[in-house]
């Protein structure tokens, strides 16, 4: 990331990604049927090329969605 506009991306494609796992939670659906849907297909190009697969950067926004509120 070299800029502003570049982070604020990053940022807005994290929390698409969020709110669309929360919605399939919210659903009933578990952790395997939200990978098995995809959330972050659309960004993959693009984002999931890195060290971080796009299962496991799910797999992660899963876990602090169910992680208990302090």
């Amino acid at each position: 990331m070299t800029n502003g506009a570049e982070v604020k991306t990053l940022r807005d494609m994290i929390l698409t990604v969020r709110d669309r796992v929360q919605h399939l939670m919210d659903n009933g659906q578990t952790e395997r049927q939200v990978l098995a849907e995809h959330p972050a297909a659309e960004f993959d190009m693009r984002w999931g090329q890195g060290r971080v697969t796009p299962g496991a950067f799910v797999h992660e926004i899963y876990i602090a969605l169910t992680a208990p509120k302090s």
